[in-house]
């Protein structure tokens, strides 16, 4: 029997292959729900270089959450079967319970209510039931799929698990980007390593179909990981700064501009966060043990790694202001023409322009807004895919004064949150840089549905509070 089963199985041994490799790895991850949100988040990208069309790629986004579902409810039922402090007294409603309940959740449905409000009156349905289905899946799940895992947090190494899976992802995508700078993809047939000319730039790194910009988003990402990991001790400084080098290089052959200056920028949102003088040390600490040395390496290696063409236009970058440098204006008298391509390039100037043109209809748009999608119809009477850029244009003139009120509230509560945290845990700070960062992305970059970065951070931070709230040991929020 067993043999007449190989023989009719021979036919399809690959895919039978794929169905016990996915068996097994769902059996290693069925209590270890970190895992499988790590993987969605950062590791989804890679599934890109399989070249599957749009509708496989659906169904393994839709199945991967349902699958995470699953796991979530396992890792809970275990923690609270273990008697980890923070889970032992709570199953999956109380669970569910506090994390819909806690106030910035709440905040999180009201928008979501008014997006999905916003479809009926929408001037642009079809886009406007696009956006819905990329806010849900994305922002809404990330958040909540963050938020959910509340109670396992205080269980020794849960936190470690979630950080390593995060860092082992966006290492393969460093990876691979590697492999695109190098022409070893190309060769492998996994797609052109380069995208569009600009200026005397050959083109910008872009691979496994991923746009320049979000690849340069999650290799930002990936540096504030390593910063953060260090932080907690959990890496040696030196190898830190090593690894962030590579992820350097290949953002700025990204040539995007909003991810590298929020890079840059999102560290300043530990002012935001008041340190003490023990913070304050520790911060510096982490700083001028990896950060330093990682910027001063990376300039080293761009200048001489860098083809002679580009050097010119991105010293005309950094010489500026990082405003100058995202919008692209102003002139540089000490630089030729051919150098300033980088900031006079026509995607910046049109991003400069289209935020410009959306604050302008975002006051025709109030108090209630014109409905989700509707910014394309207002600016040029279409049904078409196009967004301001900036976040807070675009929910203005959507959603109106309810839409940005809850926005604001999600913003806000989350600083608290984040504050009273790193009261507790000053190395969590620098899970607030990630959230700075994506939200610094959000104003020049994406549309509501594709900045799920935002709410994932802000998921966990919620969640880590919650955490160290029901075991008693974060203070009250900042008042």
């Amino acid at each position: 029997m067993i043999d007449l089963a190989l023989l009719l199985l021979l036919d399809r041994i690959l895919l039978v292959a794929v169905l016990a490799a996915v068996v097994l790895l769902a059996l290693a991850w069925i209590a270890r729900a970190e895992w499988p949100l790590a993987f969605l988040f950062a590791g989804m990208p890679l599934i890109a270089s399989f070249g599957w069309e749009h509708e496989g790629v659906a169904r393994v986004v839709i199945g991967g959450r349902l699958f995470f579902l699953l796991a979530w409810a396992a890792t809970v039922l275990q923690a609270r079967a273990s008697g980890a402090r923070a889970a032992a007294s709570v199953g999956l409603g109380g669970a569910v319970r506090r994390a819909v309940g806690d106030p910035v959740s709440l905040a999180v449905l009201g928008l979501t209510l008014a997006i999905l409000l916003g479809v009926g009156r929408s001037l642009a349905p079809g886009y406007g039931a696009e956006k819905v289905t990329g806010f849900v899946l994305g922002n809404v799940f990330f958040y909540f799929g963050a938020i959910l895992l509340w109670p396992v947090w205080r269980c020794p190494g849960r936190l470690d698990r979630l950080l390593g899976a995060l860092l082992i992802f966006g290492g393969l995508f460093v990876a691979v980007g590697l492999a695109s700078l190098t022409g070893v993809s190309a060769a492998l047939g996994l797609g052109p390593g380069f995208r569009g000319p600009v200026g005397a730039v050959p083109g910008r790194l872009a691979y496994l179909g991923l746009d320049p910009i979000w690849t340069a988003r999650l290799l930002g990402m990936w540096i504030v990981l390593l910063t953060w990991v260090v932080a907690r001790g959990k890496l040696p400084s030196a190898l830190g700064a090593l690894l962030a080098v590579p992820a350097m290089m290949l953002i700025v052959r990204t040539g995007s501009r909003g991810p590298l200056v929020a890079l840059v920028l999102a560290p300043l949102a530990l002012l935001l966060l008041l340190p003490r003088r023990s913070l304050r040390r520790h911060l510096w600490h982490t700083f001028r043990r990896t950060l330093l040395p990682a910027a001063g390496v990376a300039m080293v290696l761009f200048w001489v790694v860098m083809p002679e063409g580009e050097r010119g236009t991105w010293l005309a970058a950094l010489m500026r202001t990082p405003l100058g440098a995202l919008f692209g204006s102003g002139e540089l008298a000490w630089a030729p023409a051919a150098e300033t391509n980088l900031l006079r390039d026509p995607s910046a100037l049109y991003r400069a322009e289209i935020i410009r043109r959306a604050w302008g209809l975002a006051t025709e748009a109030l108090p209630w807004g014109a409905g989700t999608g509707s910014f394309p119809a207002l600016l040029f009477l279409r049904d078409l895919r196009l967004y301001p850029h900036n976040i807070e244009a675009e929910l203005l003139i959507e959603q109106g004064l309810p839409g940005l009120l809850f926005f604001g509230l999600f913003i806000g509560l989350l600083w608290r949150r984040a504050v009273a945290l790193v009261r507790h845990t000053p190395s969590h700070a620098w899970l607030f840089v990630l959230f700075a960062m994506a939200f610094l992305n959000a104003q020049v970059s994406g549309d509501l549905g594709a900045n799920a970065a935002l709410w994932l951070w802000g998921g966990l931070i919620g969640s880590l509070w919650l955490a160290h709230r029901d075991g008693g040991r974060v203070p009250q929020e900042a008042g």
